[in-house]
């Protein structure tokens, strides 16, 4: 069998769904390999490699962008790359991600609203809180959302009604976020909560309350 670590998997809205891991195996010439599957009609595939020669610090990131998906990860060399899925045409050429390439001390993260955004700590810039947004040109240039925080920790994005929300952990635990696309607001201290490890958000579009006698 194949013993693997931190799986990941996308749902994407055109009828596939998409899985990435980075291959745990010491020993192997294959250890740290980055791996793909893509189910069809709710029957997962083989698991691929994005390339022999390509090789995962942790685990790979995975978001959509209409009918594309993008998986990015960060090479052994610490900078991070990316490649765009296609329905039509699989997986696409290894982008390197930023303008210069970005290079960190932790993984990043992939995150999609109308924009497809890599958010990751900037080693180009002090280790601070930073952003990337992909493009027709492929990835452009790096935008400094905050201060370092502890980077050990690996920030958290998600898609948020009609923007992106990104919390991460500061230096001595504190949880912090920030809200955005290409204008960005935060970052703001979440009251109370401190974290030794990466945070976990959702975004809820609405909530529906039903109230019975005698009231709410």
């Amino acid at each position: 069998g194949v013993a693997t670590e931190s799986a990941v998997a996308v749902a994407p809205p055109f009828g596939h769904a998409i899985g990435a891991l980075r291959l745990h195996k010491p020993g192997d010439p294959q250890h740290n390999a980055i791996l793909l599957t893509v189910a069809t009609n709710k029957v997962w595939g083989p698991l691929t490699s994005l390339g022999p020669t390509l090789f995962t610090r942790d685990a790979p990131t995975l978001s959509i962008n209409g009918v594309f998906a993008h998986i990015g990860f960060q090479g052994m060399n610490y900078k991070y790359f990316s490649s765009t899925w296609d329905p039509n045409a699989s997986w696409g050429q290894i982008e390197l991600v930023g303008t210069p390439q970005a290079i960190g001390p932790a993984a990043g993260v992939i995150a999609d609203d109308t924009l497809t955004h890599y958010i990751f700590p900037n080693g180009n810039d002090g280790n601070n809180l930073a952003t990337t947004t992909h493009g027709k040109m492929g990835w452009g240039s790096t935008v400094k959302l905050a201060d370092a925080g502890d980077v050990a920790i690996t920030p958290t994005a998600i898609f948020a009604g009609g923007g992106i929300a990104i919390a991460d952990v500061k230096v001595g635990g504190q949880v912090r976020w920030l809200y955005g696309s290409e204008l960005w607001f935060g970052p703001f201290d979440v009251p109370g909560a401190l974290s030794s490890a990466s945070t976990y958000m959702v975004w809820i579009e609405s909530i529906t309350t039903t109230c019975g006698p005698p009231g709410c």
